[in-house]
């Protein structure tokens, strides 16, 4: 192997596991859209949470590929996610805490990702 080729980077099993809770989380977030709650709330705030959604989904695709690009869109994605359930009036501390420790555990594999 010549030094300009790179070995592929095998991916931790927590990393899976992290992306297939994130993959289900989406889909029971997009259950939502489809509530009345849903549909009576400002179309600002509901996109804000669709977009969320549909990041975090791109993002577990990137974090399963083991991209960097998959940790910072889903920090961002958390960002607006947090803000959406906030003017929801549905926060709670644990969506924060369990989103945290998601980022906290992809950074630690953040300089093993391309």
């Amino acid at each position: 192997m010549t030094e300009t080729e790179t070995q592929p980077t095998s991916r931790p099993m927590i990393l899976t596991v992290i992306c297939v809770v994130l993959f289900l989380g989406s889909l029971m977030a997009l259950q939502v859209a489809f509530t009345d709650d849903f549909k009576g709330l400002a179309s600002t705030v509901r996109y804000l949470y669709l977009a969320s959604v549909v990041m975090t989904i791109v993002a577990a695709i990137g974090i399963l590929a083991m991209r960097r690009w998959g940790v910072i869109l889903y920090a961002v994605a958390s960002i607006g996610g947090q803000a959406a359930v906030l003017m929801f009036g549905w926060w709670n501390p644990i969506s924060m805490i369990l989103a945290l420790l998601i980022i906290a555990v992809c950074s630690v594999y953040f300089r093993s990702m391309r």
